[in-house]
């Protein structure tokens, strides 16, 4: 069995794109997780015709826990803007044309759910998308720490070091390199585990 790991899934962008390039949705070989923990979109009806896809609105941390989660949008009504993050991630600014709103949401320990899954299926092949706004630093730390992360095959990460910046700031010659060091360490690191690593986006 081949396992589909979508961190981040928001409206499913992401999950389509991949979709397209490994034929994911509705094949028999595959079964697709998404985390989306932001209560402001319909995660089940993302995709109505799928027959794989287990949909879990929690948000992918080290540890259960409930932590809070910045939702933000255009308007009030329409809060599953891109961007919304989990306030653990030190983000050093936010966008001065979006209305924001905290709300308090269940993370669960990834390692332990993939140590579930290689329970379940010892041949079991993980690939993982991850865009989960900054919490990637902390979050694939931790499988390295806990040695999880030698069960994932690939891993397609969107990653955010330049949140670790002003946004004025982000232009300048030396913080460019500054956050395509924190990004390419991140990789190196998970490379070093004998785990490919894609730039996603």
């Amino acid at each position: 069995m081949k396992v589909f790991l979508d961190c981040g899934t928001n409206m499913g962008q992401g999950l389509n794109e991949f979709d397209g390039k490994l034929k994911l949705i509705n094949q028999p070989d595959w079964k697709i997780y998404c985390f989306e923990p932001n209560p402001c979109i319909g995660l089940t009806t993302l995709f109505p015709k799928a027959t794989n896809i287990t949909y879990l609105q929690k948000a992918v941390w080290i540890k259960n826990t409930s932590l809070e989660f910045r939702m933000q949008g255009k308007d009030e009504d329409n809060l599953n803007g891109l961007g919304s993050k989990l306030e653990v991630v030190d983000k050093k600014y936010n966008p001065g044309n979006c209305r924001f709103k905290l709300e308090t949401v269940e993370a669960i320990d990834l390692s332990e759910f993939i140590l579930k899954l290689v329970k379940e299926d010892s041949n079991v092949e993980i690939y993982m998308k991850m865009d989960i706004e900054g919490a990637e630093f902390e979050v694939l730390q931790h499988l390295i720490d806990t040695n999880t992360i030698r069960y994932i095959k690939e891993v397609y990460c969107e990653c955010h070091g330049r949140f670790r910046f002003a946004l004025e700031d982000q232009k300048k010659p030396e913080i460019k390199k500054k956050i395509r060091d924190i990004e390419n360490g991140l990789k190196q690191s998970v490379e070093r585990e004998n785990v490919k690593f894609h730039f996603w986006i």
